[in-house]
């Protein structure tokens, strides 16, 4: 949440193999589903939810954007995340 109040788009994580599209059923709209055999999140999955992030809060230089992070490895160990970044 931002300090204006504005909500950014959720990813869920599912321990599935498969996506099962009702998990999302009473979601708010816009929110993303994941889904890996461990149930953790993982470094393809968070570039998706990351440029999915930027596309949203369409930052720039005269509207920068701060992300806090718990600086687990795949959230901050990645050439292509950086890059988007």
């Amino acid at each position: 949440m931002s300090a204006s109040g504005m909500f950014m788009l959720l990813i869920f994580v599912f321990l599935r193999k498969t996506a099962k599209d009702a998990l999302l059923d009473h979601s708010p709209l816009g929110n993303i589903a994941a889904y890996h055999e461990s149930g953790w999140m993982q470094k393809h999955i968070f570039i998706n939810w990351f440029q999915k992030f930027v596309d949203t809060a369409n930052p720039s230089e005269d509207r920068p954007i701060l992300l806090l992070s718990d600086w687990h490895a795949i959230h901050t160990k990645s050439i292509e995340l950086i890059d988007l970044a």
